[in-house]
């Protein structure tokens, strides 16, 4: 990738940014987010919130907040909905003994003690793994099974570390639970199983709210770029997400720096903070942010640990192939020389891995992505301490987040200063994506090259014919053949699937592993963003190298849009 787009040379934007990054103030507010049991729908996400734009206002920043109460109705156009408001007090599990009953954990050990949403309740019986009042389970909730089975409570662990995060995440509108659940370590497993035991949980179900936190830079009202990075999950949640939360503070920080070049280009960059899905949907849904003017969008889920303790590494989840992403590059560019040094002579190479993966879903880029907006995520993964209540911020490496923070601002700049040239970029781009997937190929049964360049042709002409959209600019390229209208959004997940009644449907439960991801995951995303069935038919033989399952493809199409 060539150093200078624009009028701007990459190295010297970076290395700006990389000294104005401040590591220390950025942990210390990730330290105080982390106290806060953001749970979606809770009051304690709404000061977590409060906490963040006290911050970005003691910054200067142009900051908008709004609170949403009540339910919004989202599972009318989406294939998730806003969960029921909900208050922990607190939550124990006890084991009978001969002299009376004791207390074997409690949310005094940790608010995960109480699963997420759970409702309140007493309950005593024998607990076990297969027939009993209180079902054990391991690794898997599976709430609304168990209370189909009528089990008086529920009882969860994994086989992890820590505590887990279990979620019940009861639709907003719907009717409230009444199965008390409980998460508990592994270690606790061998006390109870087989025994009298007694769970209690003192919670209840409240108004639902929404924490909406904007952060705007640049021109407002016109073409923009948006960065999302999700405000909820459980305490301490520090990779998850507390770092993605700070990490997009601190682009919007240093991005202030270069306000008058994106007020000059006409562009503006909007930092979301918001609850996971909903709150990006919501404030898409409702033009809070009118994703018609979206060039590109990046979501930031989990960056800058210390990946010597959590496992994993750092990857750059690229668009979809039929709407790459015009940041993608420069992302990975920039991440690289970040994570790089000199060598002998003038080569550089990285200090740590870092990998280009095609798209993934699981966040909030899904939900720009449904809009037909070019996004993709930043993100490491697996971490050992993923949804645990070992998540917490001794895990994170500031240092490595601030480099993250410096090439996040650095990317948006460039592509800002550099829109005359988004074609050259999109194209170096395509040829790079197909090499290497060349070069993979080789020791691969399938060769899908031909498709992939097919795919990444048209996509180019569609992410190019979006941009010459916004900006009003004479359309030169054509866009994918619009084929299906859309009627509902987001992936398809298998929780929705279950409270479904039309059985016609309930086959696609039984999908796992790679069928799950491309038909229930990746192909309702490429038929939103591109109303297009030749995309998702392409898009899915280009990442599977086989023929597309029609039968499912069309159960898939028949969910999520009506045929124009």
């Amino acid at each position: 990738m060539a150093e200078k787009l624009g009028s701007l040379a990459a190295p010297d934007v970076l290395d700006k940014f990389l000294r104005k990054a401040k590591p220390a103030e950025l942990y210390k507010l990730l330290t105080s987010i982390t106290t806060y049991h953001r749970v979606q729908g809770s009051s304690e996400i709404v000061e977590a919130a409060k906490k963040v734009v006290e911050w970005a206002h003691a910054r200067g920043l142009n900051v908008e907040f709004d609170v949403v109460r009540g339910c919004v109705c989202l599972d009318r156009e989406w294939f998730f909905w806003e969960p029921m408001g909900w208050e922990l007090k607190n939550a124990e599990l006890e084991v009978r003994e001969s002299n009376g009953w004791r207390c074997v954990v409690s949310t005094d050990d940790h608010p995960l003690v109480a699963v997420v949403h759970s409702p309140a309740g007493v309950v005593e019986g024998r607990a076990g793994f297969g027939n009993s009042d209180i079902v054990v389970r391991i690794d898997e909730l599976g709430y609304w099974e168990a209370v189909e089975e009528n089990v008086a409570a529920i009882v969860v662990s994994h086989w992890g570390p820590g505590i887990r995060y279990f979620a019940v995440f009861p639709p907003c509108n719907a009717k409230q639970p009444r199965v008390p659940a409980l998460s508990i370590p592994n270690s606790v497993l061998g006390k109870i199983v087989g025994r009298q035991v007694r769970v209690s949980v003192d919670a209840e179900y409240t108004e639902h709210v929404m924490p909406l936190v904007r952060i705007r830079i640049g021109e407002i009202g016109g073409p923009q770029i948006v960065v999302v990075a999700h405000i909820c999950h459980p305490t301490p949640g520090a990779h998850d997400n507390a770092s993605g939360v700070v990490a997009a503070l601190g682009v919007a920080k240093l991005l202030t720096a270069y306000e008058q070049l994106l007020v000059e280009k006409g562009v503006g960059v909007t930092v979301m903070l918001v609850p996971e899905h909903t709150g990006t949907a919501y404030t898409l849904s409702k033009s809070i942010v009118d994703p018609k003017t979206i060039i590109a969008g990046l979501s930031l889920d989990m960056v800058g640990a210390n990946l010597g303790k959590t496992g994993g590494s750092l990857l750059l989840l690229s668009s979809l192939y039929s709407l790459p992403s015009p940041l993608d590059p420069l992302l990975y560019t920039t991440l690289w020389n970040s994570f790089s040094q000199r060598g002998h002579g003038t080569t550089s190479y990285p200090t740590e891995p870092l990998y280009i993966q095609p798209y993934d879903a699981g966040s909030d880029h899904d939900i720009l992505v449904s809009y037909g907006i070019p996004a993709s995520m930043i993100n490491e993964w697996p971490d050992k301490y993923y949804h645990t209540s070992l998540d917490e911020p001794s895990n994170i490496d500031m240092h490595r987040l601030a480099k993250i923070v410096a090439s996040v601002a650095t990317s948006i700049v460039l592509l800002v200063d550099s829109l005359s040239q988004v074609g050259e970029l999109l194209n170096t781009w395509k040829n790079y994506i197909v090499y290497s997937n060349h070069l993979h190929s080789i020791a691969l049964p399938h060769d899908n090259l031909e498709t992939l360049s097919k795919l990444l042709d048209r996509g180019v002409n569609a992410t190019l014919y979006r941009i010459e959209e916004i900006f009003g600019k004479t359309v030169q390229h054509v866009p994918w053949e619009a084929n299906v209208e859309i009627r509902r959004r987001g992936t398809i997940s298998k929780r929705w699937l279950k409270l479904q009644a039309d059985s016609e449907y309930q086959e696609l439960l039984r999908l796992e592993n790679e069928e799950e991801s491309m038909y229930l995951k990746l192909a309702p995303l490429v038929l939103q963003a591109t109303r297009s069935i030749e995309a998702a038919k392409l898009e899915l033989v280009a990442r599977t190298g086989k023929r597309v399952d029609e039968e499912l493809l069309d159960k898939v199409l028949s969910l999520v849009s009506r045929r124009s």
